[in-house]
């Protein structure tokens, strides 16, 4: 077996792949009619629908008053935060003027 003997197979160069890669390029695709979506009813049907559903799981819907929102987002916008109070930090302890002392502690 020598590897001499076999045919070197030609490498492809930066240019040819380019060129090739434009060649190849498919034509764009054409977008295809789109079908409406279906109308979404909101409301009186959706709200029947889902009260079965929850009745039949034995749940009951939850419900804001409209009303009682509003007058409780209107406190909410006249309440009026108290002002943070900094924290006071405590004083630094004395720095000592002495000499520095070493001690050994092995005999």
């Amino acid at each position: 077996m020598s590897d001499a003997a076999a045919p070197a197979a030609p490498t492809p160069s930066y240019e040819d792949a380019a060129v090739s890669a434009t060649e190849a390029a498919p034509e764009a695709p054409t977008a295809a009619p789109v079908a409406a979506a279906p109308q979404v009813t909101h409301g009186a049907a959706k709200s029947a629908s889902l009260e079965q559903a929850l009745a039949a799981a034995g749940l009951m819907m939850a419900t804001t008053d409209p009303a009682k929102l509003r007058k409780v987002q209107e406190a909410a916008e006249s309440h009026v935060p108290a002002p943070r109070v900094p924290r006071e930090r405590k004083p630094m302890p004395s720095l000592s003027a002495e000499p520095l002392v070493q001690i050994e502690t092995r005999s």
